[in-house]
């Protein structure tokens, strides 16, 4: 008996440009009540004269006490809160642009933050410092130049006392005029950029509030990042995929400002965006892996961050860094909303947060509480482009995720060691010869969950009148993803294809000598295997389909002449089963006796250890069919064999009428 059974959507129109429902926007996600600011703790948001020159002075004193010129953000207990959105190695270690002396600016001004004073801070340089982050100001603005500006914002209370007057004042009219320039230009090309920006002029307001610069740009900038939140997500915390490999950055930025509201009782957000942040919170954790980091993003084998001839433990120290980083970001936000739910999602999903439960029976009992009182962990929505599956809610599930806006595929492939494949598997395709680009946005054709499967269906237009349809299908039982890519035209054509499945750099793909398979390990041990499931098996054989590694990591190569083409890869998530044999074949498929061409319908058999699978796809016209004595009307089918033969169904598709 089918155990799902799915319709695809015809006739579907681009994505609308509302945003969301009405309903959406009121949605309340949590019934704790609402926390009450927190008065100022400490005199570092002086009040007084307006000039920088009166502030200084005001601050310079040598009796003042040390704490009441810790920033507040600091004075709450976090740690190194700039390091909270550091995702890869390159950020990590400053190599996007930052020049050599600039790299120990960032965490010198966090000590100074903190109201450390010690030998170190004082025998700094800072004059010098201060000189050369301005000149750096003066060129484009980066990324780098933001972590850097706000570093000085959240010292500049204490560096009062270890600068001069005249230095002092220009710092701040520097960091002043980098918020003004950003409201005179409207925005910045660099979302982040802008948000940063946007986070150093309500830090500054806040540390400084009666300082003439700020007064003027306090509402604005308050609004800007209220309209961020609430314009970036679909309602229920699920961020627009456009921004997806910036997420983290961005809500470790808001979860910056929502401390500091606490600590200080100043109001940054309003109440939609306040009650968004906390949605973003607990998607955030959906939206990592193991340990905390995000989805769709990790340091690559052959491109940006670490090579394949890294070492280990280069690796490992930059990992464990970026983990930490993450644990904190966690340890952070889940204290400022003060969710238990969260707390729960967090413990359970990635393994981080106050709740982290010890032992399997502790973590096992947790999942089964999640998923009797919130039911699946899966994500998704059209409006985001998004789509995030999962087979449990342990934390050691495999975890796969999909984004699919700015006519761009990405995809991410982690396990409970880290990322297999992660970044962008868009396809490239040439029809006679002709580059056949996306001429449309993607669209969902067709999206359904259940409790043994996930299964979702894109498609786009392509040159010449073609189009391309992408399937995952993730089983949450079995653990395996079917990739498919499916090309569709009128009339026959020479068909070139090829697709890139970037690599991480913590994960070694290892072709098998003889046939055409691949493993994936992380530190040597085997996590996963690949299968390109209309190759021939045999190395010694000619085949029309290639998986091979490149300096893109893995590419899926096909070519045929035809008027439609199914080009699939199998992944098997079962580290056990990784390690046992594998095989395929591709099956004939029967239409009234007679045996249909591949660009009509194709099927497939895999199996890996003693798991069996059986996979079909009609590419022509709806007819009854046969493959394996399994006759079927559908548009694609798959399912499991059972061990006296017969064939359970994972899921069903109907084309649309």
């Amino acid at each position: 008996m089918a155990k799902s059974n799915s319709k695809k959507k015809s006739g579907k129109s681009p994505k609308s440009s509302s945003k969301k429902s009405s309903s959406k926007k009121t949605a309340s996600k949590k019934t704790t009540s609402k926390k009450t600011a927190v008065p100022p703790s400490n005199a570092s948001t002086i009040t007084g004269p307006s000039s920088w020159n009166e502030i200084h002075g005001r601050l310079s004193i040598e009796s003042l006490p040390v704490e009441s010129l810790t920033s507040p953000l600091y004075a709450s207990g976090a740690n190194s809160p700039l390091s909270w959105g550091i995702v890869t190695s390159e950020e990590l270690n400053g190599q996007v642009g930052s020049p050599e002396e600039s790299l120990q600016t960032v965490p010198l001004c966090e000590r100074v933050a903190k109201g450390k004073l010690d030998s170190q801070t004082r025998e700094a340089d800072w004059n010098e410092l201060v000189q050369t982050f301005a000149e750096s100001t003066k060129e484009q603005v980066t990324r780098e130049t933001c972590y850097q500006a706000l570093a000085w914002g959240h010292a500049s209370p204490s560096l009062a006392g270890l600068l001069t007057p005249a230095a002092w004042s220009a710092l701040l009219e520097n960091l002043v005029a980098l918020v003004g320039d950003l409201i005179d230009q409207g925005s910045a090309d660099d979302c982040l950029v802008e948000q940063l920006l946007v986070e150093l002029g309500v830090t500054l307001g806040v540390l400084y509030p009666n300082a003439a610069e700020l007064s003027t740009h306090a509402d604005e900038l308050r609004k800007r990042v209220s309209f961020a939140i609430t314009d970036l997500s679909d309602g229920e915390g699920i961020p627009r995929s456009g921004i997806i490999r910036d997420l983290r950055p961005l809500v470790a930025s808001w979860v910056r400002l929502g401390l500091l509201a606490r600590e200080t009782g100043i109001r940054v957000f309003e109440e939609d965006a306040q009650m968004q942040l906390e949605w973003l919170v607990r998607r955030s954790s959906v939206l990592s892996r193991f340990g905390g980091t995000p989805l769709f993003c990790t340091d690559m084998a052959s491109a940006d961050g670490f090579r394949t001839d890294d070492s280990r433990a280069e690796r490992e120290s930059s990992q464990t860094n970026i983990s930490e980083a993450a644990a904190d970001f966690f340890d952070a936000a889940l204290s400022w909303e003060g969710d238990q739910d969260d707390a729960r999602y967090a413990a359970s999903l990635v393994h981080v947060g106050p709740l982290q439960p010890k032992g399997k029976k502790q973590k096992r009992a947790l999942a089964n509480s999640l998923a009797l009182e919130f039911d699946s962990p899966t994500l998704y929505s059209e409006w985001a482009s998004l789509a995030v599956m999962r087979s449990t809610w342990e934390s050691s599930s495999p975890v796969v995720g999909v984004a699919f806006d700015d006519r761009k595929l990405l995809t991410d492939i982690s396990v409970k060691r880290g990322p297999l494949v992660s970044g962008d598997v868009t396809p490239f395709v040439t029809i006679n010869g002709q580059l056949a680009e996306f001429s449309s946005d993607i669209s969902e054709v067709c999206w359904h969950s259940d409790d043994e499967c996930e299964y979702l269906e894109l498609e786009v237009k392509l040159g010449s009148g073609w189009r391309l349809q992408r399937q995952y299908l993730f089983s949450r039982d079995d653990l395996f993803l079917w990739v498919a890519d499916v090309l569709l035209g009128d009339e026959p054509a020479q068909i070139e294809y090829s697709c890139p499945w970037p690599i991480s750099a913590a994960c070694q793909a290892v072709p098998e000598l003889e046939t055409r398979d691949m493993a994936f390990a992380i530190n040597d041990k085997i996590q996963s295997s690949v299968m390109a499931a209309n190759a021939a098996e045999w190395r010694v054989s000619r085949s029309n389909c290639e998986l091979e590694l490149s300096d893109v990591g893995l590419l899926h190569r096909f070519e045929t002449e035809a008027k439609a083409a199914y080009i699939p890869l199998f992944f098997d998530l079962d580290k056990k089963r990784a390690k046992q044999e594998r095989t395929w074949r591709q099956l004939t498929v029967a239409e009234q006796l007679d045996i249909t061409s591949p660009d009509v319908a194709a099927g497939f058999r895999v199996q890996a250890g003693d798991d069996q699978w059986m996979f079909y796809r009609s590419l022509g016209p709806r007819g009854n069919r046969s493959l394996l004595g399994q006759n079927t009307v559908a548009e694609f089918l798959a399912g499991r064999f059972l061990r006296d033969g017969l064939i359970e169904e994972l899921v069903e598709v109907d084309a649309g009428a």
